[in-house]
């Protein structure tokens, strides 16, 4: 059995952050005692009492704790997460594209693929899982979430899919587990990777990282990760415009596995 933790970030266009990201962290329910263990661990050895968030956002860290201290415990956590067997599902699209969508819809939309392809992940290894997902921008996630247990999902070009492998639809928070904390770390760095970094050689490798927690099947040297990991939508982008900036994306994270 597995559990799903989403949750989504760059809401907001900007230069730097041209698409909105959601993204989902698969844990293998036997993992979670040993990763909810590995994260503590990590949390005391890095100056975070109790009640701080461990979180990937740099200017969240508590006044305590060093960026020295922050850094390196979101590197152990991506470690312990990989260590661990977890698997990595991301969702982008173009905010040019969705733009004259309300937020609420453009999250909803990334959630229902995140949690499709968690169903899919779910029939291809035989088993059965659990979502918990963060809160929605308009608070509504229990509804949204007891009609995806009640009616799965919709699509306007793809039929409609039950989520017959999910068995519980659940909200949580950052400090609700330390799973949570995992999750944000992990889209975080991958949202930071994606988006123009400043830093490129951190870049790399984070992506080296994040690579091996993005659910997909290798052939050789190469990883296929598309419609399993890494889920970008529309599938068919017609504005040249916007087409280049996806084909900019790709060449990106190329870029960043190459040396992998």
């Amino acid at each position: 059995m597995f559990i799903l933790l989403t949750d989504e970030t760059n809401r907001a266009h900007s230069d730097d952050a041209r698409f909105f990201v959601y993204g989902g962290l698969i844990v293998p329910m036997s993992s979670v005692p040993a990763l909810h263990a590995a994260i503590a661990e990590i949390r005391s050895n890095h100056s975070y009492a109790p009640a701080d968030a461990l979180k990937f956002d740099t200017n969240s860290r508590p006044e305590h704790v060093t960026l020295a201290e922050a850094t390196d415990a979101k590197r152990q956590v991506i470690a312990a997460c990989i260590a661990h067997s977890c698997r990595f599902i991301a969702y982008v699209v173009h905010h040019q594209i969705a733009r004259n969508q309300p937020i609420q819809q453009v999250v909803e939309w990334g959630a229902d693929h995140v949690i499709g392809k968690f169903n899919y992940f779910l029939t291809v290894e035989g088993s059965y899982g659990i979502v918990a997902m963060d809160r929605l921008p308009d608070g509504m996630e229990f509804s949204y979430l007891a009609q995806k247990f009640s009616g799965g999902l919709s699509f306007p070009d793809d039929p409609a899919v039950l989520l017959d492998r999910i068995t519980l639809f659940s909200s949580t928070s950052i400090n609700a587990s330390h799973l949570s904390s995992a999750m944000d770390i992990v889209l975080g760095s991958w949202r930071y990777c994606i988006n123009a970094p400043r830093n490129v050689e951190a870049a790399k490798s984070m992506m080296a990282d994040i690579t091996q927690l993005i659910w997909h099947r290798r052939e050789g040297d190469t990883l296929h990760a598309a419609e399993k990991g890494l889920v970008m939508r529309p599938k068919e982008v017609r504005n040249p415009q916007y087409k280049a900036d996806y084909d900019a994306l790709l060449e990106n994270i190329n870029a960043l596995i190459a040396h992998l």
